[in-house]
């Protein structure tokens, strides 16, 4: 912030428990939102919905759609309570290119509209589609995904802005995010009124000098050649979507 820059806060993940898995109300649950809103003020909540955040959670006992209907509760709580200091609210879906949202992914939207939730951004995870569609290339199930899904998601939120968050590098499946894919994607992008983001995971990865070795720690690869020897190469692309 001192530098100028503006902060999103993101809830959930792939190795996190979303804060609505350990709660039994809805009140209770605002005040925890709240107080991170209260803290760190961003711009925007980002809630990163996938695994334990997407599916019915047999550990906790937990149905998905009761989680999903007491965020949305819990979130109109804080809304009533911050008023023009609530920031806007998003989500981050992880997409199929042949039917962009499963039913799960759709039934966080839904729940969302279901308790009038203003949702301002869906972004998808550009990533890990699977060695089912590694043959297609990175660029082509990436542009398949937004469209599938940003058409699924204007029919419930017709407004509905998304956002694109690509894995740069060598993803989970092996499959690999060129800085070619990277520069076609963003001109791709650029040309679409309804996508108003562009980031990826992550910046960490974004250099040429380590293996891959954790996902937990999030180290990270990229291919080793001559093209990817400067850090930052995915940023510079990416950020083009700006201009």
């Amino acid at each position: 912030k001192k530098d100028g820059g503006r902060v999103i806060i993101s809830f959930g993940g792939a190795f996190n428990d979303e804060l609505a898995l350990h709660h039994d109300s809805a009140s209770s649950l605002a005040k925890e939102y709240k107080k991170v809103i209260e803290k760190y003020q961003p711009i925007r909540i980002d809630f990163d919905m996938e695994g334990t955040g997407l599916d019915d959670n047999v550990a906790k006992g937990r149905k998905a759609e009761e989680v999903h209907k007491l965020r949305a509760q819990a979130l109109n709580i804080v809304r009533k309570e911050l008023k023009d200091k609530m920031p806007s609210i998003s989500l981050c879906l992880p997409v199929n290119p042949d039917v962009g949202f499963n039913d799960s992914a759709l039934a966080v939207i839904k729940a969302m509209k279901n308790e009038n939730v203003p949702i301002d951004n869906i972004n998808i995870m550009a990533m890990d589609y699977g060695s089912y569609y590694k043959s297609r290339g990175f660029y082509e199930n990436t542009i398949n995904s937004l469209e599938k899904s940003y058409e699924q998601s204007r029919s419930i939120y017709p407004d509905v802005k998304m956002g694109v968050i690509p894995m740069i590098g060598q993803n989970d499946d092996g499959a690999i995010l060129t800085l070619q894919d990277a520069e076609r994607i963003v001109d791709y992008l650029k040309s679409k009124k309804y996508v108003n983001t562009v980031s990826m995971w992550s910046i960490n990865r974004d250099k040429n000098d380590g293996e891959f070795s954790s996902l937990v720690k999030n180290t990270f690869i990229n291919p080793k050649d001559k093209s990817y020897k400067k850090s930052y190469k995915y940023s510079s692309i990416l950020k083009k979507f700006l201009n």
